[in-house]
C-alpha cells in the first residue's frame, strides 16, 4: 500500500509542473484572439440606440454621456478649451477688447436663433458650429456653468419653431427667392441631438419631427439650393438619428428625396471647397445605410481618394484648399482650413461607425495628433484660418494669390475674422473624446483611440462591465487595459492596429498571444472575462522617413513619422501681441532661428540616421508645445541659403530633391507638428552628383499682363514649374487671359535690375485636349524697354506656337530693364502662358 501510494505521488510530482503551466495559460487558451481587417455588422447592439431596419446596422455606436471618462491630456484638451474663446464665445465676441471689433453672433439677446420671429441678420452657421463643441463640451466635463448655459440656449433655440415646423431665424426662411436656406439648421439639429442624449428632453424629438414634416412639404428642388446642396450629409445623419428613435418612416422618404436632389457625390468630387469636401463626401456612405448598396459606400472611398490624391500629398493628414483647393497648388505650404480638419475628423469618425473600417479612424487620429494642435494657441484663446505643413511666418498680411483668400489667413485671432472656423474649432476635441471608446454591433466594446481612460457599458448578455486603459499614446507605444467585473462575462473587445504600425502584439494576464496583426485592422479578443483580467497592447513605432514623388511642387522631398506623429523643424519662436488687445489677443508669430535645412540622409536606411529623445515622466497635461512635447527627433542637416521667405511672408516653394548645399553640416531638432506653430515639415533632402540640382534662387523679375482669369495666377508663369503638357490643369498654376477671345493682349517680365537678354522660352497653355477653349496664339512678337518705350527685338529667330513643350526665341541681345511679348489671340478661343523663361 505505502508502495502504491508512494508511486502515484511520484506520478503526480512528474506531471505538476505541466499542469501548473497549463493552469498559468488556461485563461489565455480559451481566448479566441485573431486580426479582423473590419467590424462585423451583421446584428444590431443589443443595448445602446443604433440604426432601425430597414437602414442597415452600425458596425460601431457612440456610448452614451457618462460611460466613457478620459483622464490625460486628452480630457485636458476640454479643459484648456472650456477656458478658452470656445469656452467663453459671447464674451469675446461682445466685448470691446477684441480685434475687428464686438459682433453679435453669439449674443442671446441679439441672434435670430432665439427670438421667434426675428428678421436679424445674426442668424447663420456661427452660432450652431460654436454650440456643436460647446454643449457636448459641457456635458463631458459635467461643468455646471457651461450645462446652465447650454439649456439656455436650448430652450431659446426651441421656442423659435413655427406652427408649420419650420425653425430658426426667420430671414433664411425665404433666403432663396421665396424657400428657405436650409444649411445652418442642419448644424443645430445636431445640437439638439446632443442635448436630448443628456437630458433625455422629448421636446428635441417633437421638433425635429415638427421640422423634417415641414421639409417633406417643399418643393425637392430646395435640396440643389445654397451651401446645404453638397453638405446634406449632415442632414441625412440628423435624420437617421430620430429615425432610429421614433420609427417615423416618412423620414426614409425623405432622405431619398435628399439624395436625388442634392448635389452628387457618387459621380466624383462636386466641390473642391475645403470644408464642403470635408463635409459632404461621406453622403454616399451615409445613403448606404438606407440603399444597401456598397458602391455607395466606395464613392465615399473614392472622393476620399481623389481629394487626397491631388491635394493630400502632404505630410500631417490634411490637403491644400486655402479655401479651395485649386489646380496647380499641391505643395506643403497650402493651408487647410481649421474648419476642413475639424469637419474631416467627424467625418472620419462618422464613417468609422457607418463601415466599421480602421482606415478612417486612423485618419482621424492622424488629423488630431498632427492638424488640430497647431491650428489654435497652446490656451486655445486665439486660432488661425490655415495650418500648413510648410509655414514658417504668421504674420497678418495678405497672401493672396499664393493661397485662395485675400487678408490675414495665417496670425492667430479670437476675433470674427475667422467666422467659420473660430466657431467650428469647438467641435474638434469633444467628438475625439466621444469617440475614445465604442460599443460594437456584437455587443462588445472597442478601443477606437487611445487614451488615459475608463469605461462602463453593457457588453454580451447584458452585464455591466468596467475596463481602465492606461498608455502615453501617441508619446509611446503600449496600452494596457484592466477588467474590473462582478462576475465572469464574456464579450468581444477589439483594438485597433493603426496604419502604420507593423508587428502589433498582445500580452493577456501577463502572457503573449500569438495573433499576426496587420496594419490598418483590429484585434479581436472574444474571452469570457474575469476580474482583474489585464491586456496589454504594444503598437511598435519606429522612425519613418516617406519620401514624396507624387507631388509635383514637392518632387522628392521627405517627411518624418514617428507611430501617428509627423515631424516638424524645431524653429525659436517670437511672439508679438497687436496692441490695444489684452484680454482676448490676436499674435503674430515670426521665426527667431534658421529655417531654411536640408536634411542629410542615408539613402539605404535613411530613418537609421536619426536618434530618438525621450522625456521621462508623465505625459504633461498640455503637451503640444515646444517646451511640453515629450519626444523630439535630432538629425544632421544642411543649410539652403537660397531658399527664402517671399514678399507675401510665405516660405518659398519647395524645390526637386537632392539639392547641393556647401554650407557646413549641423545638427537639427525636430519635434511633432502639433506642437510647432512654426513648421517645415517637409524637407528637401541635400545630395551632390550628376542628380543633384542647384537651389534656384528668387525670382529675378515680376510678371504682369494686360488681364488675368481671376482663378489663375500671374505668377504662374515664371515659377518655374514645367508642366507635363500644355493641357496640364491637374500638377502646376497656370496663367490665362480667360475668357477675353481673339483680342491683343501682353503679357511682361520687369526684372529687378538692368540686364542683358538674348534668348527665352515659353510653354503656351492649350486645353484643346481635354475640350477646353484657350489655343496657342494666332501670332506674337517680343519688345524691350528702351527709354521709356517698347521696342521691337531684332533677328528673333521665330515665334513658335508648338505645344507640349517650350518654343524657343532667340535675338540679338538687349539691355533692359522690363520684357514683354504682345500676343495676337486666335479668333473665337482665349490662351495663356504656363511657363515664360528667360536666357
Amino acid at each position: 500500500m505505502i508502495l502504491r501510494n508512494g508511486s502515484y505521488w511520484t506520478r503526480v510530482l512528474a506531471v505538476l509542473p505541466g499542469l501548473l503551466v497549463l493552469l498559468a495559460i488556461l485563461p489565455t487558451a480559451t481566448a479566441t484572439v485573431r486580426d479582423v481587417p473590419l467590424l462585423p455588422a451583421k446584428s444590431r447592439n443589443s443595448f445602446y440606440p443604433c440604426n432601425r431596419a430597414p437602414l442597415l446596422p452600425e458596425a460601431v455606436l457612440r456610448l452614451p454621456y457618462g460611460a466613457v471618462h478620459v483622464h490625460g491630456w486628452v480630457h485636458n484638451m476640454l479643459v484648456i478649451e472650456s477656458h478658452g474663446m470656445e469656452g467663453h464665445m459671447d464674451e469675446v465676441q461682445n466685448g470691446r477688447d477684441v480685434v475687428d471689433g464686438p459682433t453679435d453672433w453669439c449674443n442671446y439677446n441679439k441672434t435670430a436663433w432665439t427670438h421667434r420671429g426675428s428678421m436679424s441678420a445674426n442668424g447663420w452657421e456661427e452660432l450652431p458650429y460654436w454650440l456643436r463643441g460647446y454643449v457636448p463640451m459641457a456635458f463631458l466635463l459635467r461643468n455646471k456653468r457651461m450645462m446652465a448655459d447650454a439649456a439656455h440656449w436650448i430652450h431659446g433655440i426651441m421656442s423659435t419653431q413655427l406652427p408649420d415646423g419650420y425653425f430658426g431665424p426667420l430671414r433664411l426662411k425665404t433666403a432663396h427667392q421665396g424657400l428657405p436656406s436650409l444649411w445652418p439648421n442642419q448644424i443645430m439639429l445636431e445640437v439638439l441631438q446632443e442635448y436630448y442624449s443628456d437630458t433625455g428632453d422629448q421636446r428635441v424629438l417633437t421638433l425635429e419631427t415638427r421640422y423634417f414634416h415641414y421639409l417633406s412639404t417643399l418643393p425637392p428642388k430646395v435640396f440643389s439650393l445654397g451651401w446645404g446642396a453638397v453638405r446634406w450629409s449632415e442632414g441625412i445623419h440628423d435624420i437617421y438619428w430620430l429615425y432610429n428613435r421614433t420609427g417615423d418612416k416618412s423620414l426614409l422618404k425623405l432622405v431619398k428625396t435628399i439624395n436625388a436632389h442634392s448635389a452628387d457625390w457618387t459621380a466624383g468630387v462636386p466641390s473642391y471647397h475645403g470644408v464642403n469636401f470635408g463635409e459632404g463626401f461621406r453622403e454616399p456612405a451615409e445613403y448606404y445605410e438606407l440603399s444597401h448598396n456598397k458602391r455607395d459606400l466606395q464613392d465615399t472611398r473614392n472622393d476620399w481618394k481623389t481629394m487626397f490624391g491631388l491635394y493630400g500629398q502632404v505630410a500631417g493628414g490634411g490637403y491644400g484648399a486655402d479655401e479651395n483647393a485649386r489646380f496647380g497648388y499641391f505643395g506643403p505650404r497650402q493651408g487647410i482650413e481649421t474648419c476642413a480638419i475639424v469637419e474631416n475628423m467627424l467625418s472620419d469618425e462618422i464613417l468609422t461607425r457607418i463601415s466599421g473600417n480602421p482606415f478612417w479612424a486612423d485618419r482621424c487620429d492622424r488629423l488630431a495628433m498632427n492638424m488640430l494642435p497647431a491650428a489654435a494657441t497652446a490656451n486655445m484663446k486665439a486660432l488661425h484660418y490655415l495650418t500648413a505643413p510648410n509655414q514658417i511666418q504668421l504674420d497678418p498680411g495678405n497672401k493672396h494669390p499664393d493661397i485662395d483668400d485675400s487678408g490675414t489667413m495665417f496670425s492667430y485671432s479670437p476675433g470674427p475674422v475667422y467666422r467659420c472656423c473660430e466657431h467650428n474649432f469647438s467641435q474638434g476635441w469633444p467628438y475625439y473624446n466621444e469617440s475614445v471608446w465604442l460599443a460594437t454591433s456584437d455587443n462588445g466594446l472597442l478601443a477606437n483611440f487611445y487614451s488615459d481612460s475608463n469605461v462602463t457599458a453593457k457588453v454580451g448578455s447584458g452585464q455591466t462591465v468596467h475596463l481602465q486603459e492606461t498608455t502615453r499614446y501617441p508619446f509611446g507605444q503600449r496600452a494596457s487595459f484592466t477588467v474590473k467585473t462582478s462576475q465572469s462575462v464574456k464579450f468581444p473587445l477589439y483594438v485597433r492596429v493603426p496604419d502604420w504600425c507593423q508587428g502589433a502584439s498582445v500580452q493577456m494576464n501577463g502572457k503573449p498571444v500569438q495573433v499576426n496583426a496587420v496594419p490598418c485592422s483590429y484585434i479581436r479578443i472574444n474571452r469570457t472575462w474575469h476580474n482583474g483580467d489585464t491586456v496589454k497592447l504594444t503598437l511598435p513605432m519606429h522612425v519613418t522617413v516617406h519620401r514624396w514623388t507624387s507631388n509635383p511642387q514637392a518632387r522628392n522631398a521627405v517627411s518624418i513619422s514617428y507611430g501617428p506623429l509627423a515631424f516638424s523643424l524645431k524653429i525659436k519662436e517670437k511672439w508679438k501681441m497687436y496692441p490695444g488687445v489684452s484680454l482676448w489677443p490676436h499674435w503674430a508669430v515670426y521665426p527667431a532661428s534658421p529655417w531654411n535645412d536640408g536634411l542629410l540622409l542615408n539613402s539605404q536606411n535613411p530613418a537609421s540616421l536619426f536618434k530618438v529623445i525621450r522625456k521621462s515622466g508623465p505625459v504633461p497635461l498640455q503637451p503640444w508645445t515646444q517646451k511640453t512635447v515629450p519626444i523630439a527627433l535630432r538629425v544632421q542637416a544642411r543649410q539652403i541659403p537660397a531658399w527664402k521667405i517671399n514678399k507675401f511672408g510665405m516660405i518659398g516653394r519647395i524645390h526637386e530633391s537632392p539639392v547641393i548645399s556647401h554650407q557646413p553640416t549641423k545638427t537639427v531638432t525636430l519635434i511633432p507638428m502639433g506642437a510647432a506653430r512654426l513648421r517645415v515639415s517637409m524637407f528637401p533632402v541635400i545630395g551632390s552628383g550628376p542628380d543633384a540640382h542647384q537651389w534656384r534662387a528668387h525670382r529675378k523679375a515680376v510678371a504682369s499682363a494686360s488681364w488675368c482669369n481671376p482663378g489663375d495666377s500671374v505668377p504662374a508663369m515664371i515659377d518655374g514649374i514645367t508642366p507635363t503638357s500644355s493641357a496640364d490643369v491637374e500638377n502646376v498654376p497656370r496663367f490665362t487671359w480667360w475668357p477675353h477671345e481673339g483680342t491683343r493682349e501682353w503679357a511682361q517680365l520687369t526684372f529687378a535690375k538692368v540686364q542683358s537678354v538674348s534668348q527665352c522660352r515659353v510653354y503656351w497653355f492649350d486645353d484643346q485636349a481635354i475640350h477646353g477653349n484657350c489655343r496657342t496664339p494666332e501670332s506674337w512678337k517680343l519688345y524691350y524697354r528702351r527709354h521709356g518705350h517698347w521696342v521691337p527685338v531684332s533677328n528673333p529667330s521665330g515665334y513658335g506656337d508648338a505645344i507640349n513643350g517650350y518654343n524657343v526665341v532667340r535675338f540679338t541681345p538687349v539691355v533692359t530693364g522690363a520684357l514683354r511679348m504682345v500676343v495676337q489671340l486666335k479668333p473665337h478661343f482665349s490662351g495663356g502662358i504656363m511657363q515664360w523663361k528667360v536666357n
